[in-house]
């Protein structure tokens, strides 16, 4: 099957997984934006006020993700194999999942300051969700699969990027800090980040695998 019918088969038929996915994508793009201005935010309060946002996003996204699964069980007919539905809605919550858990962890320990290596991984999160909300829009565009491809190479080179910050990062952490619970804390808070990334990168990879299956 060519790349132009798999995405026939996501419109104008499919009225139903589709919009759901770019909901969520929707919804990702905000609460990693809302990430990054929470970080970037010092008065502690605002901060937190930021970050109760994303929490909400998360709540939200939580019942999209469920009426996936609820559509999921309802139709017989599906835009492309149901195992990869199951497995893209279910990584795109767990990327939802890390970015509120950053934000919880930075909401109840309030420091005044943060590195900027929590800064950088907020910003490479961001761009890696754009890049899928990117792919995610072509498709429903009925865009060429190398324009769906360049987005996942990007999101490969971002992950890459935050490993190497997360390690550079930790390995920093220790020498410089002396606050046992700050030290916790901010290795905990970049490891979801790190996380995160990683999960963006999952999301990458099962959709070039949608495309190989149907090109």
């Amino acid at each position: 099957m060519s790349f132009n019918k798999v995405v026939q088969l996501f419109l104008p038929k499919d009225k139903v997984f589709y919009p759901l996915f770019e909901e969520v994508s929707d919804n990702l793009e905000l609460m990693a934006q809302l990430l990054v201005d929470g970080v970037e935010q010092q008065n502690v309060e605002r901060r937190i006020s930021v970050f109760k946002e994303i929490e909400q996003l998360e709540s939200q996204n939580d019942r999209v993700t469920h009426q996936i699964f609820t559509e999921l069980a309802n139709h017989f007919i599906t835009p492309f194999d149901r195992e990869d539905i199951q497995a893209l809605a279910v990584n795109l919550d767990d990327i939802a999942d890390y970015i509120n858990v950053t934000a919880k962890k930075l909401s109840l320990f309030e420091f005044h300051e943060l590195n900027g290596d929590v800064s950088k991984l907020s910003k490479l999160i961001q761009q890696s969700v754009l890049e899928l909300s990117t792919a995610i829009k072509h498709l429903k565009e009925k865009s060429s699969p190398e324009k769906v491809k360049a987005c996942c190479i990007r999101i490969n080179d971002l992950e890459n990027e935050a490993d190497d910050i997360y390690e550079r990062a930790v390995a920093v952490l220790f020498k410089v800090e002396s606050d046992p619970k700050r030290i916790m804390v901010l290795k905990e808070v970049m490891e979801s980040q790190e996380i995160a990334t990683d999960k963006c990168e999952d999301v990458a990879n099962i959709i070039e695998s949608v495309l190989i299956k149907y090109s």
